[in-house]
């Protein structure tokens, strides 16, 4: 077990020998680490084999950018960076170690590995957001998310092509498909924010992730109208990147320079599309409880969940960043308002529970027999 947490303990000391201040709040440092060491058991082993686990860095990186920064939540945010290296160091020794395994065992296993890419594209963010003064490491890390992209995106081209023309897995796709998109857009705001990419480059990519974006939904409208399905069954965490994956998009459309008003408008489509999903999923916890009960209805943790803190996450990031650019005569700037009061409690509330979820040994055994993760 010791073993297992190394790469968030070196992390840490690494920040306290060489970054700490005079005077640090030592209790915040030590629940936070505590947090973050949690998780890096919970990903060893539970569920360890599982691809998605690269959604856990996601998850708690947008957090840490996005609700807990803009609130003030936490002091010492400066150790953030250095812990989610930690955890990324631990996770892509799984991602090497299962590479072939999880590439070509089903379509869904090779595009979870989309978690890694974007994983790795906020670590770089997340690093130079809290050190701009030392680039070198942020540009380092986006190199390298860059060059998993490439891979990823071959990956993904060819499982998309055994999908459309033999039909394979079809009837197992989710939402994870759409990482595609997640990933492709991660890599054009962290090398945007390291390297100041050409327009025409950032165009080209974000391009990319809308045909990716398409491609998928078109799969996944297939997918579901050729069966029949349930809520409970068939509709996993990952369909929750539906609306993420066009946040990221936004995100991605703000940095290569959108105007006000497009940006206003394409908010307020991604705000309906953020509805209607999480209607559903609202719906899926509902009838997950009356059919399995709180414990095992909602209470279990599965890495995907984190899918949906960085929808959230995401969602709320791109809000904030949009707000300036939407006029006061547009009718729904209280709209925006709105969603930043009640989704930053909101998305901090969910990150809560999810990490009490994964601290709870108990109710790690109901995980493996829980339905519809």
């Amino acid at each position: 077990m010791f073993i297992q947490t190394m790469p968030v303990i070196l992390s840490f000391l690494v920040y306290i020998f060489f970054y700490l201040d005079t005077n640090p709040n030592l209790v915040y440092l030590f629940i936070i680490t505590s947090y973050f060491t949690g998780a890096l058991l919970v990903s060893s082993f539970i569920r360890k084999e599982d691809p998605s686990k690269g959604a856990l860095i996601m998850g708690l990186g947008i957090v840490s950018l996005g609700p807990v920064h803009t609130v003030n939540l936490i002091q010492e945010p400066e150790v953030v960076p250095f812990l989610l290296i930690g955890l990324w160091l631990q996770i892509s020794i799984s991602y090497i170690k299962n590479f072939n395994k999880w590439s070509f065992q089903d379509a869904n296993h090779a595009f979870l590995h989309g978690t890694w890419v974007a994983a790795t594209s906020v670590v770089g963010v997340s690093v130079l957001f809290y050190y701009p003064h030392e680039p070198f490491v942020s540009k380092l890390i986006a190199v390298l998310a860059a060059f998993l992209w490439v891979g990823y995106a071959v990956l993904s081209i060819y499982t998309f092509r055994k999908i459309i023309f033999s039909k394979m897995d079809l009837e197992k796709v989710h939402g994870g498909i759409l990482l595609t998109v997640v990933a492709t857009q991660s890599v054009v705001i962290v090398m945007e924010w390291t390297f100041d990419l050409l327009k025409t480059v950032e165009l080209i990519l974000i391009s990319i992730g809308i045909l990716f974006y398409l491609g998928s939904i078109g799969v996944l409208i297939i997918r579901y109208a050729r069966k029949t399905w349930t809520i409970v069954d068939d509709w996993k965490n990952t369909n929750c990147i539906v609306h993420g994956a066009l946040s990221i998009t936004g995100v991605a459309w703000l940095n290569s320079g959108a105007s006000g008003s497009s940006i206003g408008f394409y908010w307020l489509f991604v705000f309906i599309v953020f509805l209607i999903v999480e209607w559903m999923e609202l719906y899926r916890a509902s009838e997950r409880i009356k059919l399995l009960g709180i414990r095992q209805g909602i209470y279990v943790y599965h890495p995907s969940q984190w899918a949906r803190i960085f929808t959230f996450g995401m969602f709320y990031y791109f809000t904030t960043i949009c707000k300036p650019l939407i006029h006061i005569n547009d009718g729904y700037l209280s709209v925006v308002d709105a969603s930043l009061l009640i989704l930053g409690p909101v998305i901090i509330f969910l990150t809560i529970i999810q990490l009490l979820i994964m601290g709870y040994p108990i109710l790690m055994k109901a995980t493996e027999k829980a339905p519809g993760n």
